[in-house]
């Protein structure tokens, strides 16, 4: 399934635009739902959300598997792993999310992402591609058509 690339820089000419991959998804914990946006990166070894989601959908942060985390500044900060259900596009499937305080954008990264789906980004063509490897069953990935 194909998707645009999304200009996060509207205000600014064409020759200083940023876009990037990024999905709109529905994250889903017990019967609480939050609709969001997530950047999907090659670089991120998992994939992380801020804990005011977590928090919005009910989840007890500090109660989930406590890992570190730290980026390009090297400074680490404490995780929190819990199990989601994110729906996207015609896809559902419940996926390890850990939730940390240190990000604000919601990062779809290597475990719980890539390892699902196949990625092709074709950024000089304004799109990107995303389609699931072909055992969906291993994946409990179900299809929402």
């Amino acid at each position: 399934m194909k998707f645009k690339y999304l200009d996060c820089s509207p205000d600014l000419p064409p020759s200083h635009k940023t876009f990037r991959p990024v999905v709109e998804l529905k994250v889903r914990f017990g019967k609480k739902a939050v609709d969001l946006l997530a950047l999907i990166d090659s670089g991120a070894d998992v994939c992380l959300f801020p804990s005011e989601i977590g928090r919005a959908l009910g989840i007890p942060i500090e109660q989930g598997k406590r890992s570190a985390v730290s980026g390009i500044g090297r400074q680490t900060y404490s995780m929190y792993l819990h199990q989601v259900v994110i729906t996207f596009a015609r896809w559902q499937m419940k996926i390890p999310i850990y939730f940390s305080s240190a990000v604000r954008t919601p990062i779809l990264g290597q475990k719980g992402f890539f390892e699902f789906f196949e990625v092709k980004l074709c950024y000089a063509r304004g799109y990107f591609e995303i389609q699931p490897f072909s055992s969906r069953k291993r994946l409990h990935l179900k299809s929402r058509r």
